[in-house]
């Protein structure tokens, strides 16, 4: 089984949020997981990283042409480098059991959204779609889809495609239940 997980790679974040990616990666290798991600040896990206190679699983790399170079940091069993960003999330979606979306900026949520967006329109039930929730990063995001809902723009239903982790005992649960039913 294969887990892409999608998290913040800036430098200059709280190291709580580190080391819940940290935390985060190692219950997902030793829970038989393999690793892909974008590619990145810092920051939450890195940490995801260190975690799967510790453990010796398997790492998969989809990176785009700006970030090529920080593949020359890393050890992994396979990459490729896309076109766009949009070929990158196609990737990183198509060939993960599990997505995992932990803290994050721009690159992370425009993730999130598409993610939700391809499970919604379709079909793919078989994909489990966790955001980890620490300390309510994304309330905000969240209280735009209830703004959505309110307004007609879509129903209620677009929770039904995501599960939610508020804290590491959550996201034990959830991986759990996803390994129960497979």
């Amino acid at each position: 089984m294969k887990v892409s997980i999608s998290s913040s790679s800036r430098k200059n974040i709280d190291e709580h949020y580190i080391d819940v990616a940290r935390e985060t990666s190692k219950i997902l290798a030793q829970e038989g997981f393999d690793l892909i991600y974008g590619g990145c040896s810092v920051s939450m990206m890195g940490a995801c990283y260190e975690e799967f190679k510790k453990a010796g699983k398997q790492i998969n790399i989809y990176t785009t042409k700006l970030y090529e170079d920080d593949l020359n940091n890393l050890d992994y069993d396979f990459s490729e480098v896309c076109d766009t960003t949009f070929d990158l999330k196609k990737r990183m979606f198509n060939d993960g059991d599990i997505i995992l979306i932990l803290p994050g900026g721009p690159g992370t949520l425009a993730e999130l959204f598409a993610f939700m967006e391809e499970k919604r329109s379709n079909s793919k039930p078989e994909k489990c779609l966790i955001v980890y929730d620490d300390n309510n990063f994304y309330e905000k995001t969240f209280s735009i889809l209830a703004d959505f809902i309110a307004k007609g723009f879509v129903g209620k239903e677009i929770y039904d495609f995501i599960k939610v982790a508020h804290n590491i005992d959550e996201f034990r649960n959830i991986i759990e239940e996803f390994k129960e039913e497979k």
